[in-house]
């Protein structure tokens, strides 16, 4: 996978939107910052998205389970273990199963 497009605004309220790449597709998502915790936490919504940014309904899209919110929330958490750092990443608002 690359990242062959990242726009950034790393404040709270701020939004940002990347396009992933791999074989023969690319995965473009977006969303705004909820919480920024310096080391400890950042917390932000997460929706599919088009190359503008505009978000798009999961249920219109190939291949997409019924149900698929068209918003999630991610939070992930860091922890200083010392010489290393733990990340914990939660995806919440997904649909359970598969």
């Amino acid at each position: 996978m690359t990242v062959p497009h990242c726009t950034i605004d790393f404040r709270v309220g701020g939004k940002y939107l990347y396009c992933m790449q791999g074989p023969g597709f690319e995965s473009w998502s977006t969303g705004v910052y909820k919480e920024i915790a310096p080391m400890a936490k950042i917390v932000r919504t997460e929706s599919m998205a088009d190359g503008q940014g505009n978000v798009l309904d999961p249920s219109t899209m190939p291949g997409m389970p019924p149900g698929w919110p068209t918003e999630t929330l991610v939070e992930l958490t860091f922890e200083d273990l010392g010489d290393k750092t733990r990340m914990t990443l939660h995806h919440i608002g997904m649909p359970a199963g598969e």
